[in-house]
């Protein structure tokens, strides 16, 4: 459901009781594919059953719930410690709309935009303009015995290093701004094993 709803967010859920489910209703649900509830938002309800769909995906799920399915209604996220109400009904499925078409866009600037991108990023044009550059910091910390490094930019993680490969994967359009060849690298070696 991202980016509506993220990974970090805390979902506020309501039962639906006697309450009728409306397209656009961002729903929680058991599905038969996957262990853990599902959120997604409802697409069609109809004689077959309701259909839902997750705002980043390409294609409806591939099976219909009952009411029964349902766990609840997502009314309300916490993000960063702030309450935000989550539409649904017809302004929920607006939204819904707006980020399929706004998947649909990305998808052909990106296929425009890549190769231009990548000759930036290559050249390192904006990396050499002094008012281009940016200042950023690098967060190492210990998880599962290794280390992981993330790259921050005024608070916000915009890059991590990804020791299997040797390489690190920052965000766009930062890479744009950011000479990796500047930041650390850190083998894939736990703590405790590691030399210095």
């Amino acid at each position: 459901m991202s980016p509506t709803i993220r990974r970090s967010d805390t979902l506020y859920v309501v039962p639906y009781n006697e309450a009728k489910v409306h397209i656009g209703d961002v729903v929680v649900f058991k599905s038969i594919s996957q262990p853990m509830p599902t959120v997604h938002r409802v697409l069609r309800v109809d004689g077959f059953g309701i259909t839902t769909m997750g705002d980043n995906n390409d294609s409806a799920d591939p099976y219909f719930l009952n009411s029964i399915d349902i766990i609840g209604k997502v009314v309300h996220l916490e993000r960063r410690s702030k309450l935000k109400p989550v539409h649904g009904g017809w302004p929920g499925s607006l939204v819904g709309r707006l980020m399929r078409l706004r998947r649909l866009l990305d998808c052909h600037v990106s296929r425009i935009g890549h190769p231009l991108y990548e000759f930036l990023v290559r050249h390192k044009i904006f990396v050499r303009w002094p008012f281009c550059s940016m200042r950023t910091k690098v967060v190492s910390f210990t998880r599962d015995e290794t280390n992981d490094l993330q790259l921050l930019w005024r608070g916000r993680i915009i890059g991590w290093f990804v020791p299997e490969a040797g390489t690190w994967t920052i965000k766009r359009p930062f890479r744009l701004f950011v000479d990796q060849s500047t930041l650390p690298v850190i083998s894939h070696v736990p703590q405790q094993f590691s030399q210095s």
